[in-house]
């Protein structure tokens, strides 16, 4: 029996040992100083993410900026000659005539037939004229570059008047007479307007003018379509 009181005394006095170390441990761990188990900012602190910057956009309904795009430029016409026997130097002045050929030469002789008053002067009936066709070529190749160059004007683009361009077709003039006429595509209008204007008419009545010849060329004049006429008068040497 008094052994196993030793034995519970000794286990009783452990279990006090063990108390008191516990009691120690927490008394310690209290006294660590006040702030030492509270949270501490890191050395190296979170940064925030860098903000996403969002693209540049186009103002709302900005149109694309685009080349302007350009209108096909548009094709002038080339002239056309009216319709007319090629030129033949060698035709005998007995030989028919072609349709325009025909209606022309009626048509200013026509006119020669009657008196008539141009401006301020008269003029008695003039004999007929005979159409030549080195006239028509010289009256042809003016109308061609009258429509050509849309140069209205009794002075070629070359410089020449109707007496240079008959000496290159081998009319030796002695004297020559020129009629120029732009928007009218009538044969018959055409003379008419000639008639009209004091000048042009006391060529057409001229009785020292013996032979003619005239050309018509489709161009563009101020803008529109129009023939190109031009009807001249001359006498050989």
């Amino acid at each position: 029996m008094k052994i196993n009181l030793i034995k519970k005394t000794i286990l009783n006095n452990k279990l006090l040992i063990l108390l008191f170390v516990i009691l120690i441990s927490c008394d310690s761990v209290g006294d660590s100083g006040n702030g030492d188990m509270q949270n501490i900012e890191p050395d190296n602190p979170t940064m925030q993410p860098a903000p996403t910057v969002s693209p540049t956009l186009q103002p709302p309904g900005a149109p694309p900026t685009t080349q302007p795009t350009q209108a096909p430029p548009v094709a002038t016409p080339q002239p056309t000659a009216a319709p007319t026997i090629p030129p033949n130097p060698t035709q005998l002045p007995d030989q028919p005539l072609n349709e325009f050929q025909s209606l022309l030469l009626s048509l200013v002789n026509g006119a020669r037939a009657e008196a008539r008053n141009c401006g301020s002067e008269f003029f008695p009936a003039a004999p007929p004229v005979n159409w030549d066709i080195r006239i028509e070529d010289a009256a042809l190749a003016h109308s061609l570059d009258m429509a050509q160059n849309q140069n209205f004007n009794h002075t070629g683009t070359d410089g020449s008047d109707a007496g240079d361009r008959l000496l290159m077709q081998g009319y030796n003039w002695s004297t020559w007479g020129e009629n120029i006429l732009v928007g009218l595509d009538d044969a018959t209008d055409a003379v008419d307007a000639w008639i009209g204007s004091s000048g042009y008419c006391s060529i057409i009545m001229s009785p020292s003018l013996k032979e003619v010849g005239a050309g018509v060329a489709q161009g563009i004049f101020q803008g529109n379509s129009a023939s190109y006429w031009t009807l001249v008068f001359a006498t050989e040497s």
